[in-house]
C-alpha cells in the first residue's frame, strides 16, 4: 500500500510549517522517501513538479540565512604567539608548543576543524 502525491505534500507541508523544519531538512525528508518509492516501482518524487515547486516555495518563504565569516585580527593573534607562554623554544612548556604548532598548522593548511580533531584522535590512540 502506497501513498499519493498530495499525502506526501501534506506530510512535507506539515514538517515545514507545523514542525517548523528547515527547508532542506525538508529535502531530506524528500530524498529518503523519494528512494523508498523508486524501490517500489513508482515514479520518482525528483522529477513530480508538484512536489518541486512546493520545495521552492519553501526556499523563498523561508531563505537559508547569510553566514558571516568571523572577523578575527590575524596580527593579534600572531603577535600573541610570539610573546609569554609561547616565545622561546628552550623555555616553552610542551603543551604551549603543541598549541602553537597546531594553531600555525592550521593556519598555513587551511584544514577544517574535523580534520585537525582526527589527528589529534590519531596521535592519542
Amino acid at each position: 500500500m502506497g501513498c499519493t502525491i498530495p499525502e506526501v505534500a501534506d506530510l512535507f507541508m506539515h514538517c515545514f510549517m507545523d514542525k517548523k523544519m528547515a527547508p532542506d531538512t525538508v529535502k531530506g525528508y524528500k530524498a529518503t522517501i523519494a528512494r523508498t518509492w523508486e524501490r517500489g516501482g513508482n515514479n520518482s518524487l525528483f522529477h513530480n513538479s508538484v512536489i518541486s515547486d512546493l520545495m521552492r516555495s519553501f526556499d523563498l518563504e523561508r531563505p537559508r540565512g547569510v553566514r558571516a565569516i568571523p572577523t578575527r585580527n590575524l596580527a593579534l593573534v600572531l603577535d600573541a604567539l610570539r610573546n609569554t607562554p609561547f616565545e622561546l623554544f628552550n623555555y616553552i612548556e610542551l603543551g604551549n608548543l603543541a598549541i602553537r604548532t597546531m594553531f600555525l598548522l592550521a593556519l598555513s593548511s587551511g584544514n577544517r576543524r574535523s580534520e585537525f580533531h582526527a589527528l589529534v584522535n590519531r596521535a592519542v590512540a
